[in-house]
């Protein structure tokens, strides 16, 4: 089954309660139900919050999770009345801005109270002590690497819109004897993310050379992406590793070992996908989510994995497309209801249509509108109707549209951009949900990102 007995132990669902004590935990549940959308531990913190006594365990067993993943939690914690009272007064000297992320709001109280702890800081932004722990914020430097890593930031700073990656790549290149650990300080990035960049890698000169050879003789074309030409080096080059692509298009060797093209398919799996592709051929410009769909319909019992290997995606990106999703026959009757009552109009896209449903069924969920739409789930859970705002935020957003309407043909980065422009003070998360896309994709626009002076 690929889990050990410790970790069965730990299930909730592998515990043995009196028919008191499972009672109480039932009409705990009852009085604090979990809200939709709402996380395991988000729901234990609730539970914690509202019933003060709850231990880590009974909380894990309402909650359905292991003990550990709640005994790490900031509410689950128990602190001294001194310590409590001087973490109060950290908390009230800088308050948590709204929309803030857990690692983020934790950087600025390090920031400002440089002698909190990991553990006092996860305790206040409510996450987990070993998530703040390898935040570059918390790593401890001596002054002279202090100044080394400095000194290189003002050599190589970060470029506008430049990712933490894309800048540790560059860091990389200007000082190739940096190390993962530095490199991920300096750029405030965890060690593990670009450790397992291809910049970051250390290759035999023998090995080195031999990429070299591959790269001189499948050069990438113009405007290709990496993940299209380690494509096409594995197909020049069939004997290539997922690691040896991804070390000469530069990107991380999860993310080519995914790729259709590096999967290992049986003959007797090959010769159905040949069969399948050559019955259903794709249409021009088609792409592979669409073409996945089709292959779906036209072959019911066709797994997430074939079709990724059959279009040439990752199986990820497949597994999660509304064709491949099981229901139930009662909620795919309902949903089957659902966009008979409120069908797609002509020439109107997916999630416009997710829209029209969200408010014809206020209570249907992203991923059902997914669905109901034929979308992936992440794309409707970042429209704006389908967001959980006050009623003030709602107001505010409303007149922001209002006051700057989105132009013509304008893509969902330049609104942004426009709305940012007119409205300083708003944030990437309330910006992607006037857009309609999702805060990571707004908060790395250039007019979002925060430069310090040392970049």
């Amino acid at each position: 089954m690929g889990a050990s007995t410790g970790d069965l132990v730990n299930r909730a669902a592998f515990h043995t309660l009196s028919a008191q004590d499972q009672a109480r935990l039932d009409e705990i549940a009852r009085r604090t139900p979990r809200k939709q959308g709402q996380t395991k531990a988000g729901w234990a913190d609730a539970l914690k919050a509202a019933h003060p006594d709850l231990s880590a365990a009974d909380a894990a067993i309402v909650v359905g999770t292991l003990k550990h993943n709640i005994a790490v939690r900031a509410a689950f914690r128990t602190l001294s009345a001194e310590d409590q009272a001087r973490l109060d007064e950290i908390k009230a000297a800088t308050p948590r801005k709204q929309w803030e992320s857990n690692a983020a709001y934790a950087d600025r109280l390090k920031a400002r109270h440089p002698d909190i702890s990991a553990a006092d800081a996860a305790y206040l932004v409510g996450g987990v002590k070993d998530d703040i722990t390898k935040r570059a914020a918390f790593q401890t430097l001596s002054a002279q690497d202090q100044a080394k890593l400095d000194e290189i930031a003002r050599q190589t700073p970060q470029l506008p819109g430049q990712t933490k990656a894309g800048w540790a790549d560059d860091v990389k290149e200007a000082n190739p004897d940096i190390s993962a650990a530095d490199a991920a300080y300096l750029v405030g990035a965890i060690k593990h993310n670009i450790a397992r960049r291809a910049a970051f890698r250390t290759l035999s000169a023998e090995d080195q050379a031999r990429l070299d050879e591959i790269k001189a003789a499948t050069p990438r074309l113009p405007g290709q992406s990496n993940a299209a030409y380690a494509d096409r080096l594995k197909a020049r080059h069939p004997d290539i590793s997922a690691a040896d692509a991804a070390e000469v298009v530069g990107t991380i060797k999860h993310n080519i070992a995914r790729r259709a093209a590096f999967q290992t398919v049986s003959a007797q799996d090959q010769a159905r996908l040949d069969e399948i592709k050559a019955a259903t051929p794709r249409e021009q410009w088609e792409s592979n989510a669409a073409y996945a769909d089709r292959l779906k319909a036209v072959n019911p019992d066709l797994s997430a994995a074939l079709a990724a290997m059959a279009v040439g995606s990752a199986k990820h990106d497949i597994a999660r497309r509304a064709a491949f999703q099981t229901l139930s026959a009662q909620d795919q009757a309902r949903l089957d209801e659902i966009a008979r009552r409120t069908p797609q109009k002509p020439g109107q896209s997916k999630a416009d249509w997710a829209d029209d449903v969200k408010e014809d069924n206020p209570d249907i969920s992203a991923a059902h509108a997914a669905i109901v739409v034929g979308a992936t789930k992440d794309n409707i859970a970042v429209r704006t109707a389908f967001q959980k705002l006050s009623a003030e935020d709602r107001a505010r957003l409303d007149e922001i549209k209002a006051a700057t309407p989105r132009k013509q043909g304008q893509s969902k980065g330049d609104y942004a951009d426009d709305l940012k422009a007119v409205n300083p003070d708003l944030s990437a998360a309330l910006a992607a949900i006037a857009v309609g896309s999702s805060k990571k994709m707004i908060a790395g626009r250039a007019s979002f990102k925060v430069i310090s002076d040392r970049s």
